[in-house]
C-alpha cells in the first residue's frame, strides 16, 4: 500500500512551518493513490464497525488546524500492519485517508486562489 508515500507528505508538511503548495499537492497525490488503494483492497467487503467515519467530513479551517489533523493521523498510524490486517481496520483507516485528502485539497485552495 502507499501508506509509506502519504506519510512522507505529511512529514514534509509538518516539517516546514512555511509551506510551499506543491508540498501540498503531492500530499493530495500521495492521500489519491492511498484512497485507491485502500479501495482495492475493500471490494467487496462487508462494510460494518467504521469508527472514523467523522473524518471523512473534516474541513480546512486553518493551517493550523490542518497541521493539527495531519499530526493526529500520523499518530493513529503507529502499527501501519495493524492499521492494514482485515477490513474493519482498513475501512477506518480509508475514512481517515479521506479527511487528509479533504483538508489538503481545500488547503491548496485557499492557497492556489487567495481571496
Amino acid at each position: 500500500m502507499r501508506l509509506g508515500k502519504l506519510l512522507g507528505s505529511i512529514d514534509e508538511v509538518l516539517g516546514t512551518p512555511k509551506v510551499d503548495i506543491r508540498s501540498i499537492e503531492r500530499l493530495i497525490d500521495q492521500a489519491r493513490w492511498a484512497k485507491l488503494y485502500i479501495d482495492f483492497e475493500l471490494a467487496f467487503k462487508p462494510y460494518r464497525d467504521v469508527l472514523d467515519a467523522d473524518w471523512g467530513t473534516r474541513k480546512f479551517v486553518s493551517e493550523t488546524s490542518a497541521r493539527q489533523m495531519f499530526e493526529e493521523f500520523r499518530t493513529r498510524l503507529g502499527d501501519v500492519a495493524a492499521e492494514t490486517a482485515g477490513h474493519v481496520p482498513l475501512r477506518n483507516l480509508r475514512a481517515r485517508v479521506e479527511g487528509v485528502l479533504n483538508v489538503a485539497q481545500q488547503w491548496w485552495g485557499t492557497l492556489a486562489h487567495p481571496s
